[in-house]
């Protein structure tokens, strides 16, 4: 066999493989697409009970930029759901509202 013809045949025989893989991996990604970010509504709710169950339990509150972040809510809002919660664990709960004890 020619050089060139072993050349030719090594490059298809090894691109055929190559485009399937890339193929496969094109469609794993489309198929775990991460879905679209709730409303920031239902992320300051989710956010909200979820830090108040942490520090009911004990557990350690997360900070305003990891609840920005898990529940795509914006920082500002995430910083006044932790000091909320915050105070209210500690019994102080937030200048004019009531606290539920």
């Amino acid at each position: 066999m020619p050089p060139l013809a072993a050349v030719s045949a090594l490059a298809v025989g090894l691109g055929v493989p190559k485009r399937v893989v890339e193929r496969h991996h094109k469609a794993s990604a489309r198929a775990t697409a991460k879905p679209p970010a709730k409303a920031s509504t239902d992320g300051l709710g989710a956010a909200a009970k979820a830090t108040i169950e942490a520090a009911r339990q004990g557990h350690p509150v997360l900070s305003a930029r990891e609840l920005a972040r898990t529940y795509h809510i914006g920082r500002a809002k995430a910083g006044e759901v932790r000091a909320m919660v915050l105070a209210e664990a500690d019994g102080h709960g937030l200048p004019g509202q009531a606290t539920t004890r």
